[in-house]
């Protein structure tokens, strides 16, 4: 393998752009981590209007996060998920709660009572959450 610079290595004297992008990602990642749990819970609400249901469920499975962040997603998501069951009823286009949609909502209100998940169900969650059609509406607060 080729030199380190800066933890990105090189091979053949071209840095590798993957090693780039990966570095700049987990950088990005640090910092809204970091910006997050730093804000108050009313920023933090506000910052959490603005942001699609894919965002929140992506945040939700970041290291570092704070419980209290964690709590607050899962309440948001939560309520988004029950707005968009509201509009599929008023829409005559709802459909019956499935297993799966039962565990999410399950393992979001753990969360959204402070109770911490074991790996498994934290696992479990990030699974389900990338399935859900709601919670992966990249529309900024469409169920708000």
């Amino acid at each position: 393998m080729g030199m380190s610079t800066n933890g990105i290595v090189q091979g053949n004297g071209t840095s590798s752009l993957a090693g780039v992008a990966a570095q700049t990602t987990a950088l990005a990642i640090e910092a809204t981590v970091k910006s997050d749990n730093k804000m108050t819970s009313s920023q933090f609400a506000t910052e959490m209007a603005g942001k699609s249901n894919k965002d929140l469920s992506s945040l939700l499975g970041m290291q570092g996060l704070s419980e209290t962040r964690k709590e607050e997603i899962a309440a948001e998501l939560l309520k988004r998920m029950e707005a968009a069951k509201t509009s599929a009823a008023s829409n005559g286009t709802a459909s019956e709660e499935t297993n799966e949609e039962t565990t999410l909502k399950r393992l979001l209100e753990k969360l959204k009572k402070g109770e911490t998940l074991t790996p498994n169900e934290m696992q479990k969650l990030t699974e389900l959450l990338a399935k859900n059609e709601t919670t992966q509406d990249t529309t900024p607060s469409r169920h708000v």
